[in-house]
């Protein structure tokens, strides 16, 4: 019998942004105005061409509350 597998997958950090951005109403703009960050900067880490510095991450994990280990990827 084959064995199941009892893990998820840890979220991408595009997913919980996602999240949250659900969970407090907020839009790419006004997102962008709450982490400091120009809209395309926002727009890029979605499509998967912009990758935050580590103080960018710094910032989306305490404005957002999200787990250091999903902001860097790990």
């Amino acid at each position: 019998m084959a064995q199941i597998k009892n893990e998820a997958a840890t979220p991408s950090l595009v997913d919980v942004i996602k999240l949250r951005m659900y969970e407090r109403n907020l839009t790419i703009d006004s997102l962008a105005e709450l982490l400091g960050m120009a809209k395309e900067s926002i727009n890029g880490l979605f499509s998967g061409t912009y990758q935050p510095t580590l103080n960018i991450g710094r910032t989306i994990r305490q404005h957002l509350s999200i787990d250091p280990s999903i902001v860097i990827g790990v």
